[in-house]
């Protein structure tokens, strides 16, 4: 709750008050926010002041890309060994880092054109990177996990 004082130009007293009230509201699908926008749209003293995306599964989605990651770094490490005839044994771990990006989603309108331009582009959503993804994972609030991770090995 706020109320602040509007002044007009030649006085010092306010000349009336503007009083707001900031609602924060927790949402868990596409259907909630249609509702939240749908009370915006209707009602003129009502402002969406903006959204913020919170994973309720963070930790478990965390653990599984790191997971995914050493994973990779040990069917690399079988590989030098095979290739090269030696073996290794990780000292320790360098660098590891968790990146969370929200899945950009394209709009109706892009999607019409894409169509026009290219039947193969019209079911497909394309990420940040430019890389084709399934249209089913950019779901409302969707958000993608990756991870760099840095193992230091000792050749034994």
């Amino acid at each position: 709750f706020s109320s602040t004082p509007n002044y007009s130009w030649f006085h010092d007293k306010p000349s009336s008050y503007e009083i707001s009230n900031e609602v924060k509201i927790t949402i868990s699908n596409e259907e909630q926010l249609r509702a939240v926008a749908k009370i915006v749209d209707e009602q003129k003293s009502v402002m969406m002041g903006g959204t913020e995306f919170k994973d309720s599964q963070k930790d478990v989605n965390e653990q599984k890309v790191l997971q995914k990651a050493l994973g990779v770094v040990k069917s690399k490490q079988k590989i030098y060994e095979q290739s090269l005839g030696i073996s290794l044994s990780p000292v320790r771990v360098i660098d590891q880092r968790v990146y969370a990006r929200p899945v950009p989603r394209i709009q109706p309108q892009t999607r019409d054109y894409l169509k026009q331009q290219s039947s193969a582009l019209s079911s497909m959503a394309v990420t940040e990177g430019g890389a084709p993804m399934p249209q089913e994972s950019a779901d409302f609030g969707a958000i993608t996990y990756s991870a760099d991770t840095a193992v230091e090995f000792v050749i034994k």
